[in-house]
């Protein structure tokens, strides 16, 4: 059954200071938002300190990290974090899971067996949540004999795959609650690249793609100048599709191997960032974001839940014009709540 409303979840970087978290943790309850996980990104701070801080003070929504890996984080301490998140929140964690992307690259991690790595370690995390005792020996990690020293708060924790990948997609499709499906998607022909590859996973172990929860990513600028607002995003854009480490899933979004390479070719360092919003097409922005005037946002947003999209994560950017927090407000006020 299609949602009446949508559901959208916050997905926060964890580059900002702890002030800036703490005030968007304080307001977003208020908000038409359902959720709000923390990125993992390894060296900066940290994801469970910061789910752990959400979810103390937070009563509605959930909380969580998304995406953490199996390289940078043993999964038994995963579990034993998560665990410990959904104490805090009285049953309200959810586990993001995927690769890594650039998160992993300081620790020297060999990523060729990756998709082997996320399936166990998400076995291993659902073994250990369970009360199981595990032991797995990996390259990328190993656990003996391990159990949780403590028991878990009673109920099982929704745990997402994110990413974008087809094979990603589709380990997603036969063991996840839940998908993030990754940057670079965001229109109906990348959802429904997304839908078959999470299909073919799902139908491979007699499951139905109906009973998960199927989450478009989107980076969020949104100003009452569409220039200050596309000013926002185009250099961080440009910079994931020239580091993109799966281009298929950005052409079967809709963008064309040729404004692709374009894109890739870029001097970035030498461009200002108004070249930048002449050189990178829109066409590849809007794969990526909800970007333009609170009028351009709502249209487009609308689009996409009449087509059948209405679940979403949201990654607010900042413009010349407002942070992250005033972002998600504005898009709360004057997008969300005309479905409320």
């Amino acid at each position: 059954m299609e949602n009446k409303y949508p559901q959208v979840s916050v997905n926060y970087p964890a580059s900002t200071t702890f002030d800036e978290f703490r005030s968007t943790v304080t307001a977003i309850e208020s908000l038409h938002y359902d959720g709000l996980t923390v990125s993992d990104q390894s060296l900066r701070r940290n994801t469970y300190a910061w789910s752990a801080f959400a979810a103390h003070n937070t009563n509605r929504i959930w909380v969580g990290p998304a995406v953490t890996n199996p390289f940078s984080r043993n999964p038994g301490l995963t579990a034993a974090s998560i665990a410990t998140i959904d104490e805090i929140s009285k049953g309200r964690a959810v586990l993001g899971i995927g690769l890594g992307g650039h998160g992993v690259g300081p620790f020297g991690y060999d990523q060729k067996r990756s998709i082997g790595a996320c399936k166990d370690a998400i076995i291993t995390i659902k073994s250990l949540l369970s009360g199981e005792q595990t032991t797995i020996i990996r390259d990328e990690f190993e656990l003996h004999e391990a159990s949780l020293e403590f028991d878990p708060y009673p109920h099982s924790i929704p745990i997402y795959v994110g990413g974008r990948g087809p094979l990603l997609l589709s380990l997603a499709g036969k063991l996840a609650d839940g998908v993030f499906i990754g940057g670079g998607l965001l229109s109906t022909k990348g959802m429904d690249y997304a839908r078959d590859r999470i299909s073919i996973g799902a139908k491979s172990v007699n499951r139905n793609i109906d009973d998960l929860d199927l989450r478009c990513h989107a980076s969020l600028s949104i100003a009452s100048d569409a220039d200050v607002a596309l000013d926002g995003v185009t250099r961080h854009i440009a910079t994931r599709v020239s580091n993109q480490a799966n281009l298929e899933a950005l052409q079967r979004g809709g963008a064309s191997p040729k404004e692709i390479e374009h894109v890739i070719n870029l001097d970035l360092d030498s461009l200002t960032t108004k070249e930048l919003r002449d050189e990178v097409p829109f066409s590849i922005i809007e794969q990526f974001v909800l970007c333009g005037t609170p009028e351009d946002c709502s249209e487009r947003f609308h689009s996409f839940f009449e087509s059948g999209i209405t679940n979403f994560t949201i990654v607010a950017r900042v413009n010349d014009e407002n942070g992250r927090f005033k972002s998600l407000k504005l898009f709360s006020d004057l997008v969300l709540s005309h479905f409320f």
